[in-house]
């Protein structure tokens, strides 16, 4: 009996040992096709994992990782191809939740690949919906399980459960919350109906007025700076919030009123100083822009936005004068990057030296800004005209004259 009890316990080591180190040698497999994945080396990679795979097939990750290189190999395919893919990453997800049926981002991977499936004409064998759905249950305060049910239901044209997700998803994180709100948009939503989802939160207001303001639904903008205001009366960033979003409408008195309190804030007096000047340039209300726009270059001299608008405001002004002094801080300013800023700097200078009969340096602004735009036809013409006329007479030397 004692012969047969070390023999037992001879195979168990050895077989534990065995499994040990099946297991060891997977891992090294599984490392260096996450290594090719990295390297985007998909092909080496699938190969690898498979490997790794064939070791150990209970780790949920190979086959996670599996699904994942076949969709990397998706833009280079078509037709069959395509599909025979998709469903090869299906195949590997349903292998991992068989295993880990409790980790949301299979589920949340596996409703990709249904939506790719059904957009091809194939039927998943796990319906999108009921995959993002089970996702956002395993991990009700995940972002990005929020966020992917979310753009799911109103690409799908069923924005009325997605309302709850989106109001859950702005109190958790703003990193996608304007690119829901484009998407609600783009689909022909209400865009009132956004407001109270991004309400009880300063920030997402601010996401969602940028979004309101790039899409030109001022109206709706305003209403979201009301919102604000009313929520958070005595919060700067409430303030400023509800400032910009009456700056289109050049309700300049507003503005001033509103901004009284930061005015002299030595964190916000420039931002709200900003917006007011903002508002009254667009109103045309230019010796009020002046004064701000003065007080902002005392903040900030090395502001190139604010000597910019400076400069404008002098031209509307009628006042080239001053307006070139700005226009020559800005082509002298090494640190202006901004190609086509600078482009029509020398523009404008040129047109302002052209109008001031100085043929000479307006040719000289005309020519930097060609290097800057060649192909201005119009520009090119122009310095044709004032270039100074240059003598076609041979002139000689004083020194050889006599050797002529």
């Amino acid at each position: 009996m004692k012969t047969l009890g070390r023999a037992l316990l001879s195979l168990i080591v050895f077989f534990a040992l065995m499994s040990g180190g099946v297991q060891w040698l997977a891992a090294i497999q599984f490392s260096r096709a996450r290594d090719a994945y990295e390297r985007q080396d998909f092909y080496r990679a699938l190969s690898d994992f498979k490997s790794s795979e064939t070791l150990f097939s209970l780790d949920p990750e190979t086959h996670r990782y599996l699904a994942k290189s076949y969709l990397r190999l998706l833009p280079a395919r078509s037709g069959e191809g395509r599909l025979n893919l998709l469903r090869k990453a299906e195949s590997e997800l349903l292998e991992a939740i068989a295993i880990e049926k409790d980790y949301p981002y299979y589920w949340a991977l596996l409703g990709r690949v249904s939506e790719l499936l059904a957009q091809a004409g194939a039927v998943p064998k796990k319906s999108a919906y009921a995959c993002y759905q089970q996702s956002v249950r395993l991990d009700p305060n995940n972002p990005l399980m929020l966020e992917l049910f979310s753009k799911y239901l109103i690409q799908t044209g069923r924005p009325e459960p997605a309302k709850p997700l989106i109001h859950k998803l702005v109190q958790i994180s703003l990193s996608s919350s304007g690119e829901i709100a484009w998407l609600w948009l783009k689909k022909g939503n209400d865009p009132q109906a956004l407001i109270p989802l991004f309400s009880g939160n300063l920030h997402a207001l601010g996401e969602l007025r940028q979004v309101f303001n790039w899409a030109n639904l001022h109206q709706d903008e305003l209403q979201v700076g009301q919102e604000a205001i009313a929520a958070w009366p005595n919060d700067p960033e409430a303030i400023m919030l509800y400032c910009f979003s009456i700056s289109a409408r050049d309700d300049c008195e507003k503005i001033r009123r509103a901004i009284v309190p930061i005015i002299d804030s030595p964190e916000y007096e420039e931002p709200a100083r900003r917006v007011y000047a903002l508002c009254l340039a667009g109103a045309k209300e230019y010796e009020g822009a002046e004064k701000e726009y003065l007080r902002l270059i005392s903040l900030e001299p090395d502001s190139i936005e604010y000597r910019w608008a400076l400069a404008n405001n002098y031209l509307n002004r009628k006042q080239p004068g001053l307006a070139k002094e700005q226009l020559l801080w800005l082509v002298k300013n090494p640190s202006l990057g901004d190609r086509n800023l600078k482009a029509q700097s020398l523009l404008k200078l040129a047109q302002i030296c052209d109008s001031e009969k100085l043929p000479e340096q307006a040719a000289k602004y005309y020519e930097l800004y060609l290097e800057f735009r060649p192909g201005d036809q119009g520009v090119k013409d122009r310095l044709q005209q004032v270039q100074p006329n240059k003598s076609k007479a041979i002139i000689y030397s004083p020194w050889g004259e006599k050797d002529e």
